[in-house]
């Protein structure tokens, strides 16, 4: 056989990186369905075990496919994210208006729409942060240090963007120090595995004992302001940290290149899962208030459906189409050729106005 044509194309996709999305989104679901019954005592430090890691490890995969450089691509991308954040955050707003009475404010995410803001934040601002060869270590100790102020809060995702920041850009680094191709060789064989296997419970072993030794809200403790406002506040951030890394290289090594039935597809369409999921688990949480073990096989199975159902080629299709007749209404053309930096600005435009208007 002819080695140019056996030798894998590097633009092909590889489906490692869609399973490990896939594990990830399944997780982020499950995590989800299961909060409504988080005081529950079996069901708690489930919830508390998947929220230490689930979106520091999805923030990683985010990090690896970022751009370094401000470029069309990276533009468009960000007007899809931004498109999806104004339309379903909105929902969500509006949802919370209607039943909770909360006041509007279109630039405080809600719920898990904190990320899409968040992505808009790291992606255009990693082509200057990477010119710093002190990078990595000045985003660690931002994301320690926000947690002594409540000055920069939920509103514009700001406290979680900087707490999160490390693991994305870990993840550019991981793609742009070429380690992907540097450790291919040994991933999927039963050594990677193992060691793999013993990163995930060495991390997760680190983040039960925060869990139940300190009895640590990990969903707190990593992105908002410390309740105590001590050093030691710092410290338990940076053992969460730790374990949430030890956890993501484990994934990493031990996920198989093959795809998988799927969990593979799951990660091909993860975005589509995201945007539509908590309609979900806020239904399911509304219909079955009550906490029992019933509720976690509820919860597992609604969420496994809600996999399956939105990761649909057809589902992601639909939704596609529909995000792309939309920017293209307010998008400027130039013969073929569409320019994405108006459509940027007009959204952004609309969402200041929005934003002003209900603060």
């Amino acid at each position: 056989m002819c080695p140019v044509i056996a030798k894998k194309k590097r633009s092909e996709r590889d489906p490692s990186f869609d399973t490990i999305k896939g594990i990830l989104i399944v997780l982020v679901v499950f995590g989800h369905g299961l909060w409504a019954y988080r005081d529950e005592s079996f069901i708690g430090p489930v919830v508390q075990l998947i929220y230490s890691f689930h979106m520091p490890a999805f923030i990683f995969i985010s990090g690896y496919f970022s751009k370094d450089r401000f470029e069309p691509s990276l533009f468009k991308g960000i007007t899809q994210i931004l498109f999806a954040y104004i339309i379903f955050n909105s929902i969500m707003m509006l949802y919370c208006f209607t039943v909770y009475g909360t006041t509007p404010k279109l630039l405080t995410p809600y719920y898990s729409y904190w990320y899409l803001l968040a992505l808009i934040w790291w992606r255009l601002s990693l082509p200057l942060i990477v010119r710093s060869p002190m990078a990595l270590p000045a985003t660690i100790a931002f994301s320690l240090a926000v947690g002594f102020t409540t000055d920069i809060s939920n509103q514009l995702a700001l406290s979680r963007t900087i707490a999160f920041y490390p693991f994305f850009l870990s993840g550019y680094y991981f793609n742009k120090l070429n380690l992907r191709e540097k450790v291919r060789g040994t991933l999927g064989s039963p050594r990677s595995s193992l060691a793999g296997a013993a990163l995930i419970v060495l991390g997760s072993a680190l983040a039960v004992l925060l869990i139940v030794r300190m009895e640590l809200n990990t969903g707190d403790e990593l992105m908002y302001a410390y309740a105590d406002n001590r050093t030691i506040d710092m410290l338990r951030r940076l053992l969460l940290l730790l374990s949430a890394t030890l956890i993501t290289i484990g994934i990493l090594m031990v996920v198989p290149s093959r795809p998988v039935p799927i969990i593979t597809k799951a990660g091909r369409h993860s975005l589509t899962v995201y945007l539509f999921h908590r309609f979900v688990s806020l239904t399911c949480a509304v219909l079955y208030p009550l906490a029992s073990t019933g509720s976690l096989i509820i919860a597992a199975i609604s969420s496994m459906l809600t996999v399956i159902i939105f990761s649909s080629d057809f589902v992601d299709r639909q939704y596609r189409q529909f995000q792309n007749r939309a920017l293209q209404r307010v998008a400027f053309h130039h013969g073929e050729k569409q320019n994405v930096g108006p459509t940027i600005l007009i959204l952004l435009a609309i969402a200041a106005i929005l934003w002003q208007a209900t603060c």
